[in-house]
């Protein structure tokens, strides 16, 4: 048997078949195999702290101020408490070493809904080439409508240029059509 990626924890062989597990540090949504590319395709989110997006604090009148004891003093003057999102990227690892190989960041609020490899025949040379298909979701609350992306991305491709997401960290990653 083949020895396990270095990237990974050792391989385990008391199961059905041999098992190894590598270190995300996030949570995972989708895995795609890309065998042309010899490559995994892998959706993940990170739990960050939202900054921009405190709660209001409210000024407090005079009278307000009289009328509250002193715990409830202490309360409002508090900071609002930390509010969370999810990030999610789609990574790309190598198939052997499981190194990342690049990494393609989503917007704000947008999340991974599914993830496919999508096999296009070139009517021309009747070639057939393999691209990752992310289907997103912005959710915004339920009384508003959700809207959503299909990014169409290419492991030999070089990165898409667009100042609303960042960029691939290498031109392994594709495109969005």
């Amino acid at each position: 048997l083949e020895p396990h990626p270095r990237e990974s924890r050792p391989t385990k062989y008391d199961s059905d078949w041999p098992l190894s597990k590598m270190l995300l540090k996030g949570t995972p949504h989708g895995v795609v195999l890309l065998p042309a590319d010899r490559a995994i395709a892998v959706a993940v989110s990170v739990r960050e702290q939202r900054l921009d997006e405190a709660m209001p604090s409210e000024e407090l009148t005079e009278a307000e101020r009289a009328a509250l004891d002193e715990e409830e003093t202490r309360r409002a003057a508090r900071p609002p408490p930390p509010r969370w999102r999810e990030a999610y990227s789609v990574r790309l690892l190598d198939a052997e070493s499981w190194a990342t190989e690049a990494s393609y960041a989503l917007r704000e609020d947008e999340w991974v809904m599914c993830m496919r490899l999508l096999p296009l025949r070139d009517a021309a040379t009747r070639a057939v080439t393999h691209r990752l298909v992310v289907g997103t979701a912005i959710q915004q609350g339920e009384d508003r409508m959700c809207c959503g992306r299909l990014l169409i991305l290419a492991p030999d491709d070089s990165p898409p240029s667009s100042s609303s997401s960042s960029p691939p960290t290498k031109t392994k990653a594709g495109g969005e059509g």
